[in-house]
């Protein structure tokens, strides 16, 4: 899906970025240009950061709560 109708840049391609190292609106818009030029996609772009902070820190927890459960 289309979320900066400015440069037609996709939500594949904002994830392609924050998966490559881009952690803000402004490290996106440098890697893919999504947000760099109205910022009216910047409420989906932000949307698209945090569900992508959320499923990384997802994946994450059950080998933290393992470890922490085996040194108990």
């Amino acid at each position: 899906m289309v979320i900066c109708h400015c440069h037609g840049i996709s939500d594949h391609a904002i994830r392609k970025a924050i998966r490559g190292g881009a952690s803000s609106r402004r490290e996106i818009a440098r890697s893919c240009k999504a947000g760099g030029a109205c910022e009216g996609c910047a409420p989906a772009i932000d949307e698209i950061l945090e569900s992508q902070e959320a499923a990384e820190n997802a994946t994450s927890l059950p080998a933290f709560a393992g470890l922490v459960a085996s040194t108990g």
